[in-house]
């Protein structure tokens, strides 16, 4: 077990470098976006490639991630840091083989079946790439 779970961390970390990262040089902001759709629904990444996340609107944030066919999970509590530039925190993640307790995100575009969402782990400092996920499988 314990090689699964430094296998698990190697892969998310390889999976965050290859992703590569971009200077937060974008001032737009999501001012009037209705974030409800964000609420209580499994977001999958439609690269499959990084974890599925789902935001529920008790502050509570999970992942899931299907590695060599075993399904992790993850995890922890989300709030608004600022919800006028759609930048939340991610806070006491856990989970098997989580690297991580924490992280930035931000909400890049949303719809009721699509949202972009950038991942600091810096502080803001900087983003990855942003990833898409659907509301679909």
């Amino acid at each position: 077990m314990k090689n699964y779970l430094k296998l698990f961390g190697l892969i998310i970390t390889i999976s965050l470098m290859l992703t590569g990262c971009s200077n937060n040089d974008d001032d737009s902001n999501n001012s009037g976006t209705d974030f409800t759709f964000l609420y209580n629904k499994w977001w999958y990444d439609v690269a499959d490639f990084t974890a599925d996340v789902r935001f529920s609107l008790d502050g509570v944030y999970d992942q899931k991630i299907v590695i060599l066919g075993t399904e992790v999970f993850g995890s922890g509590d989300w709030q608004w840091t600022n919800e006028s530039t759609g930048t939340m925190q991610i806070s006491n993640l856990t989970g098997q083989g989580q690297t991580v307790s924490e992280g930035i995100y931000k909400i890049r575009k949303i719809s009721d079946s699509e949202i972009g969402i950038q991942v600091s782990l810096d502080g803001g400092e900087t983003f990855i790439n942003e990833v898409i996920y659907n509301d679909v499988d």
